[in-house]
């Protein structure tokens, strides 16, 4: 965080990580790992610096997030997350066969196998995650 030298990002993220960890733990069973992308709109934020693009032209961050929760519906936390900005407006004329033959590490889609390996992450034994992926989910290779 700017103007805050106490403030380390990667360290919160690693200890939310590790409390989603020992809840599953504890709840041992099936664990549900369920993910979604929202975008943060940052358009009508005319001074902010550093922001890229979530879609088009709107300015903004896209998160891409893991909810870990019990099959009976108790949440266990974030087991994963990515932030994701376009450092441009997203190029609207390239074609369905060009993106399509991009590598998959270099799509937007492959965060959701990079928040699988996030979730997945020191795993507990005995717990079984199934991971269930928003409508872009599919079109990872």
């Amino acid at each position: 965080m700017p103007g805050n030298e106490s403030f380390d990002g990667e360290e919160i993220l690693r200890a939310r990580h590790e409390a989603a960890i020992r809840r599953m733990a504890g709840y041992g069973g099936t664990v549900l790992a369920v993910q979604d992308t929202a975008g943060a709109d940052y358009n009508t934020r005319l001074k902010t610096e550093g922001i890229g693009y979530i879609s088009g032209k709107t300015r903004g961050v896209t998160i891409h997030s893991c909810l870990a929760a019990s099959s009976d519906g108790l949440v266990l936390g974030v087991s994963g997350r990515s932030n994701y900005n376009r450092p441009e407006a997203k190029d609207e004329s390239a074609s369905h066969d060009s993106k399509k033959a991009r590598p998959i590490e270099e799509k937007e889609s492959f965060r959701r196998l990079e928040t699988l390996e996030r979730s997945a992450q020191d795993m507990p034994e005995g717990v079984r995650m199934i991971t269930a992926c928003d409508r872009e989910g599919d079109m990872a290779d």
